[in-house]
């Protein structure tokens, strides 16, 4: 008999899909073929899991199909969808992962692929991307490292992290930005700055904007008021557009997650070409989209979401070299084998294989 018990979130039902506070998906990991108490028994031998989502449904074949997820954020809403239930490890005091203690999940180490499947993946996702509210089938993914990145900004040493909270720029210590190309939207945050390849597997969308959102100016002061989505909505500053208390979906934005296709339809309209202004100089255009995640999904998820780090073809020879070092603080930190996370050229003049090997 199962010992450890599991509830649904706090005030709602069991039957539907996990939301986190923002509504987004969360974190977990996917495991196929388990039903919902092989699952609990699978969260329960792992300390880093604080929830199940457990589906099964039949397809038109009649097969049976039975999938499990691990969760690693801890999701406080239910979205009512059939087939499919939420249920939340009950713990002994604090638990794991709340925000009276956070307690990381273990490191989980990505996959040690061949680099040239990791390159065949990436080029496939810029070369058949489209408008889609599935991130792992819109583009590729890019995190480029801003200012706030930058490791010359603030005490934290570890480019690749959010803002730390008690850092100089903790007041976006909420979240962490990125850009979403391919070939019907190639367009980079910066045409010259190294950064990572992202996978957006596991990672939680709070916006998005069909162009650079401001997000800067969209704060939650106090970090974690209610009703504030950090750099979308309910947010106080300057933005230029204005603050919104929901999700406006249209136009400029910012759209919620399931709305995404939208984000991506409107962008193509557009080309990301509004006149705006993002203060950077040429040859970057200020044409990119930017999507929001939160930064605790962000952390969880390192350095299992990080697919290679990569520079643009117009990257400076500095710059060429930050990506060397950064690539090597990356894969020591995390004790990833060099042999297996690439660095990576980014030469968007190539359609269909803009991604190579970086020499």
């Amino acid at each position: 008999m199962l010992s450890t018990q599991f509830m649904p979130p706090a005030g709602h039902r069991a039957d539907g899909a996990c939301r986190t506070q923002t509504g987004g998906k969360g974190v977990y990991t996917e495991v196929a073929g388990l039903d919902e108490i092989q699952c609990k028994q699978r969260c329960a031998a792992e300390m880093s899991c604080l929830a199940i989502e457990a589906l099964v449904y039949s397809t038109t074949h009649g097969h049976v199909v039975r999938v499990c997820e691990l969760h690693t954020l801890l999701p406080t809403r239910v979205a009512p969808l059939p087939n499919v239930r939420c249920l939340v490890k009950q713990q002994n005091g604090p638990l794991a992962g709340s925000v009276q203690k956070q307690k990381q999940p273990q490191v989980t180490l990505p996959p040690s692929l061949p680099i040239d499947l990791i390159i065949s993946t990436i080029n496939k996702r810029y070369r058949d991307g489209r408008p889609t509210n599935n991130l792992a089938e819109a583009g590729v993914l890019t995190h480029q490292l801003d200012f706030l990145t930058r490791r010359d900004y603030h005490s934290q040493t570890e480019p690749w992290m959010p803002c730390a909270p008690h850092s100089a720029c903790g007041i976006w210590s909420d979240r962490i930005s990125a850009s979403l190309s391919n070939r019907r939207l190639p367009f980079l945050f910066s045409a010259t700055q190294a950064g990572f390849v992202i996978d957006p597997n596991g990672l939680d969308l709070l916006c998005a904007f069909p162009m650079d959102g401001a997000t800067l100016d969209r704060k939650c002061e106090p970090l974690g008021k209610p009703g504030c989505v950090p750099g979308c909505i309910g947010t106080t500053g300057p933005a230029w557009d204005g603050h919104y208390a929901k999700f406006p979906n249209h136009y400029n934005g910012p759209y919620d997650s399931n709305h995404l296709v939208n984000m991506m339809q409107r962008h193509e309209q557009t080309g990301g070409n509004e006149g705006y202004h993002c203060l950077q100089q040429p040859p970057s255009d200020c044409r990119y989209n930017e999507l929001v995640f939160s930064a605790s999904s962000w952390s969880a998820s390192l350095p299992r979401h990080v697919m290679a780090v990569f520079y643009p073809y117009r990257a400076s020879q500095q710059e060429r070299q930050f990506a060397r070092d950064l690539h090597r603080r990356f894969t020591e930190h995390f004790r990833i084998g060099p042999s297996t996370f690439p660095i990576l050229m980014l030469d968007r003049r190539n359609q269909y294989q803009p991604f190579s090997l970086a020499v």
